[in-house]
């Protein structure tokens, strides 16, 4: 959990910029952070022994991360704040942050390479992830 950086709400949060060039921002450095060798190991071995990392860790992304990320989506297309999120929203939040995770899965774990160019597929998971969100 010491990884997790309190900038990063911040960086969510700001609605100076567009909620796209917030999670770009947030993701590229969320995978330069998150998906080392370490901590993909960790989180994979903790859910295979008694779970207590991962749980933890789920916990922190349900309750800091993507209520943050569907109100951002959500003032970006000037809807409704509230009422809380709907599971479709969770869900979509989900697979934006799973997709990007999964690029760790797939070096350390299933020992393919890391993409060329991770900014590159980073940006376009967010831009697809935003676009998206309003259809």
């Amino acid at each position: 959990m010491a990884r997790w950086k309190v900038d990063w709400e911040e960086m969510i949060d700001d609605r100076t910029k567009p909620i796209q060039d917030r999670l770009t921002r947030f993701y590229l450095d969320y995978a330069k952070t998150v998906l080392t060798k370490e901590w993909v190991r960790i989180l994979v071995f903790s859910r295979l022994a008694d779970g207590y990392i991962t749980d933890n860790y789920m916990k922190l992304l349900s309750e800091r991360l993507f209520p943050r990320i569907v109100r951002g989506t959500r003032a970006d297309l000037q809807l409704p704040l509230e009422p809380a999120s709907t599971e479709a929203e969770r869900e979509l939040a989900w697979g934006l942050h799973g997709g990007i995770f999964y690029i760790g899965i797939r070096h350390w774990v299933s020992g393919q390479s890391f993409p060329a160019d991770l900014e590159t597929v980073v940006s376009d998971r967010v831009r697809f992830a935003c676009r998206t969100s309003r259809a």
